[in-house]
């Protein structure tokens, strides 16, 4: 059973979506372990930057695969954008 209510479960976009998201952490590896950590040598930090490179994946990711306009997605930035400094900032 590969469709449920005529959506397929699996097709090749996720495939190149693994494929590139594999790609992807490695790349995030490769800077943010090897290149950061070894000039800065905090851990504070590292998780997070971690998670802004798969939200920022999949995000571009999500923009490519349902073609979003531009301005579309400027627009996203920007609310973004503003829920970003109108929020307290967090203690680590």
């Amino acid at each position: 059973m590969t469709e449920f209510l005529n959506i397929p479960l699996f097709d090749d976009d996720f495939y190149k979506m693994a494929f590139r998201f594999v790609l992807n952490l490695g790349f995030l590896t490769i800077i943010i372990r090897w290149l950061y950590y070894t000039s800065a040598k905090r851990k504070d930090y590292l998780f997070t930057y971690f998670m802004i490179g798969i939200i920022v994946f999949f995000l571009c990711f999500t923009l490519k695969k349902y073609e979003l306009d531009i301005g579309m997605a400027l627009g996203l930035f920007a609310i973004f954008g503003i829920i970003r400094y109108r929020t307290n900032p967090v203690p680590i």
